[in-house]
């Protein structure tokens, strides 16, 4: 069952303190109030990998976060433009008439 979605000031804030170098886990999860659990979730999503490195007990990301990454809200409103323009092209394409090979 998925869990409360991220409130665009939680999006923000995880963008600004990731850019600001705070990369531990733990410490992002307190300053968000989320769960490590959650904050690995959306490390994964947004394309990295969380490695917990064995000997020294210390937590560290592989990967970068792009600037330009999108939010949930920027991604579902990209996403309604494309299905918009689709579906006006299509309408465009079925109302060209035939052209048989005579």
């Amino acid at each position: 069952m998925p869990g409360r979605l991220w409130k665009l000031e939680e999006e923000q804030l995880f963008r600004s303190l990731w850019e600001s170098g705070v990369h531990d886990v733990k410490l992002l999860a307190q300053k968000i109030r989320r769960s490590e659990g959650v904050i690995r979730e959306k490390l994964k999503r947004m394309g990295l990998r969380v490695v917990v490195e064995k000997s020294a007990k210390q937590t560290t990301t592989r990967g970068l976060i792009p600037g330009d990454l999108l939010t949930h809200e920027e991604r579902a409103m990209k996403m309604g433009i494309v299905t918009k323009i689709k579906e006006e092209l299509l309408a465009v394409v079925r109302a060209m008439p035939l052209i048989s090979k005579s």
